[in-house]
């Protein structure tokens, strides 16, 4: 009984190698991609196409919510800014399109996910910088 055992869990982690949608992240976990993204986000981290990084980050946070919608922290003037938006996976739920809109202005992108767990979220945008935020 224990070999069986041993060998049905071996047959499951050969067969589960590769199963990651993103580049980065982790191998297994049994929380969905909806429950791991759904969270407050502060950027942390910008790494350039060229290869450069910089950890002085001057954006705000991103919170998205289970219902699907969004919220983008703004700073201006020295005044944070809440700016209201959706959310929704995109290309098979390896990518995710934001779009806020605040005073008949709306805008939307969408970026590659690169890493996704609990704590950590990394994308790529439309100009191939990759940016990390952390959960808060």
């Amino acid at each position: 009984m224990k070999i069986t055992a041993q060998l049905l869990l071996l047959l499951f982690l050969l067969t589960s190698v590769g199963c990651s949608k993103y580049d980065e992240g982790s191998f297994f976990t049994i929380r969905t991609k909806k429950r791991r993204i759904t969270n407050t986000w502060v950027p942390v981290k910008y790494v350039y196409s060229d290869g450069s990084s910089t950890t002085e980050v001057t954006e705000g946070e991103i919170k998205l919510e289970k219902d699907m919608s969004a919220s983008l922290g703004i700073e201006f003037n020295g005044v944070m800014f809440a700016v209201p938006g959706k959310w929704k996976f995109i290309d098979s739920k390896e990518g995710i399109n934001l779009t806020v809109s605040a005073f008949n202005y709306s805008e939307s992108r969408d970026y590659e996910i690169i890493k996704l767990t609990s704590k950590e979220l990394w994308v790529r945008d439309s100009l191939k910088t990759i940016t990390h935020f952390k959960a808060k």
